[in-house]
């Protein structure tokens, strides 16, 4: 990590730039508080460090850090898909499922930066074993690692590729992510922000498809439309959309 940003500093100071600070996004939990990576499951060695402090020691410059996709919910909030609204919801894709929640203008981290850990929501509480000791969580079904080991350990682009060709196996697998998808997206609009105005961003990160390739549209809106209310009590904008996670995204770190 320290190489690639004395890279990108070098790169900055050939171009004549400043830099002004340093953002980092981490596949965990941070401690809004105290500024302490809490867990990572994906980058275990980062737990329990400041890196933040850190970083902004070895490189003489205000470095922030948070957990990835709650800086990619700032960025579409305040640059992109989510820009003009009041609240909004990411859910992010890939070897798991983050999610990041902006509530009436202010991002939402929770006791310990816990919050949008809606990959381990259930979505089937009778449903498979999930490896965070649970059961039926949303990234059993719809994530990458659970859609890899639900095809017995096939490479995620290689099932959607089968189910695309009409691989029957295939398809379930991919029509069983949707149902999952369609059933959690449900739950946010119709449980959680029944009074607010909000737009809902599927963030398809590491499949290598386009989301309307991926994800079949006719049984993700059929469960969100089923688990949603009959009526709409407020305008929500869904969007399926790939994932930049770069400048935007960590330059918020420093703004918000």
């Amino acid at each position: 990590m320290t190489a690639l940003l004395e890279r990108v500093l070098g790169r900055a100071a050939g171009q004549g730039l400043t830099v002004g600070a340093i953002g980092v996004g981490v596949p965990g939990s941070v401690d809004p508080t105290t500024g302490v990576i809490v867990e990572s499951h994906h980058t275990p060695e980062l737990t329990g460090h400041h890196l933040g402090r850190a970083l902004g020691a070895r490189f003489a410059l205000p470095a922030f850090v948070d957990n990835d996709v709650n800086a990619l919910a700032l960025s579409e909030w305040m640059f992109g898909l989510g820009r003009g609204t009041d609240s909004l919801v990411v859910l992010a894709t890939g070897t798991g499922i983050g999610a990041g929640i902006v509530l009436d203008g202010r991002l939402v981290r929770g006791g310990a930066g816990y919050a949008g850990e809606l990959g381990h929501a259930p979505v089937r509480f009778d449903g498979r074993s999930c490896w965070c000791g649970g059961r039926g969580c949303l990234v059993v079904y719809a994530s990458g690692r659970g859609i890899s080991e639900a095809a017995g350990g096939r490479a995620v682009p290689l099932v959607f590729q089968a189910a695309t060709a009409g691989d029957a196996a295939a398809s379930a697998i991919v029509d069983e992510a949707c149902d999952a998808l369609g059933a959690m997206i449900g739950t946010i609009v119709g449980g959680v922000f029944v009074l607010e105005a909000l737009s809902v961003i599927l963030q398809v990160a590491s499949f290598k498809l386009t989301g309307r390739r991926i994800f079949r549209m006719a049984p993700l809106h059929h469960h969100f439309e089923l688990i949603g209310w009959s009526e709409p009590k407020v305008i929500t904008r869904f969007v399926i959309a790939g994932i930049v996670f770069g400048l935007f995204s960590l330059t918020t770190l420093k703004l918000r």
